[in-house]
Parts: C-alpha cells; sequence; structure tokens
C-alpha cells in the first residue's frame, strides 16, 4: 500500500515526516523521468545516423530501451525486491510511455551540422 491509497483514509495518522516522504518521492520520480527520457533522446541521437531521422528510428529506440528495462525488472523480480504484478504493469506501462516520449522527443530534435 502506498501513500496515495493511506492518505485519504487515515490523514491524522500520518505524520510530518510521512508528507515530507511522499513529496521526496515525487520529487525523486520527476527526477528519474527526466533523466530517462534525456537518455532516450541520447540514445536515438546516437541511432539516427545508422538509421535515418524518423519514427522508424525512435520506435527501435524505445524497444532497445524498453528491452533493457524489462531485463532490469526480470532480475528484480526474481530477487524477490519487487512483486511479479508490480514488475508487469511497471512493464505495460513502460510499453506505452516509452514510444510516446521518444516520437515527441525526436520530433523535436534537431541536428546541428559542423562547417
Amino acid at each position: 500500500m502506498n501513500l496515495i491509497t493511506i492518505y485519504p483514509v487515515h490523514p491524522v495518522i500520518l505524520s510530518d515526516f510521512y508528507k515530507l516522504l511522499y513529496f521526496r518521492n515525487q520529487v525523486l520520480s520527476l527526477l528519474h523521468l527526466l533523466i530517462v527520457c534525456i537518455l532516450l533522446i541520447w540514445l536515438y541521437a546516437g541511432l539516427r545516423p545508422r538509421f535515418g531521422a524518423g519514427p522508424k528510428t525512435a520506435l527501435i529506440c524505445a524497444f532497445i530501451f524498453w528491452f533493457t528495462e524489462l531485463l532490469l525488472i526480470m532480475n528484480l523480480v526474481n530477487m524477490n525486491i519487487f512483486p511479479w504484478k508490480f514488475g508487469l504493469v511497471s512493464l505495460i506501462f513502460n510499453a506505452i510511455e516509452l514510444p510516446v516520449a521518444v516520437l515527441a522527443g525526436a520530433s523535436v530534435y534537431q541536428e546541428t551540422t559542423s562547417k
């Protein structure tokens, strides 16, 4: 159970410490998303000369990143750090989020030519 489901039910029980912990978790989550997006566009920039610009390269990049996360989550589930349902839900959401994020980043990405 997480703080999102506990907080409305037990607002009196939660102290300021838990409210701070929830805020810190949200900040870390946003920082993680920023780092993932930067890595996705970096990988897209690396694959672009080989596969050309466009959505095909972006989807290849998303698949590579998703497969890497698949291996990581499988390892964490195997070590009983994450429950398998969490791993499955995370992989399903990543299969949706990563292509959308990389396609959005690829549409904005412009390569500069050196003279």
